[in-house]
């Protein structure tokens, strides 16, 4: 069950890494504050979950002397990292994107069509990797997802 969580997270990780990498130059590209906002989001959601996959690698160790009730709660501790982040670079965003709505600029709204839809497409997969599983990590990257899912959302409205 363990690996199976490692390899899901490490899934996510990679996707959302690689697609947050393709927005940064997609938001630029189509002068898009709000595909700019979400590749740094994503870029923070995928440090998070790189935390959590090494603090959930960890729990694979057995119990010794210093942990005599074993790893275990290594997942814990990467489920709360992974929140915090999506909690500051909720706020992180909310502060970028005020000045850009009290002084618009004209964008490309195809290009943002079509990342938006990439992006729900890939978070759309990413939920579904982490959607019906018990460990809290699996479960706060799945409310990353969830976030990220309702950010595309809003960004194609």
């Amino acid at each position: 069950m363990a690996k199976k969580t490692i390899r899901n997270i490490e899934a996510v990780f990679w996707l959302s890494f690689f697609y947050a990498i393709i927005q940064l130059f997609g938001g630029l590209i189509t002068n898009s504050i709000s595909i700019f906002i979400e590749s740094i989001r994503n870029l923070g959601d995928a440090i998070a979950i790189r935390i959590s996959l090494i603090l959930e690698k960890k729990t694979l160790k057995k119990a010794d002397n210093k942990y005599t009730y074993g790893y275990h709660r290594f997942s814990v501790i990467g489920s709360l990292v992974s929140t915090m982040f999506m909690l500051i670079s909720s706020v992180f965003a909310i502060l970028i994107i005020i000045p850009s709505i009290i002084n618009p600029e004209t964008v490309d709204h195809e290009g943002m069509f079509i990342l938006a839809s990439i992006g729900l497409i890939i978070n759309g997969f990413n939920k579904f990797t982490n959607y019906n599983t018990n460990n809290i990590n699996e479960q706060s990257i799945n409310l990353q997802q969830t976030d990220d899912i309702v950010s595309w959302t809003a960004v194609l409205i």
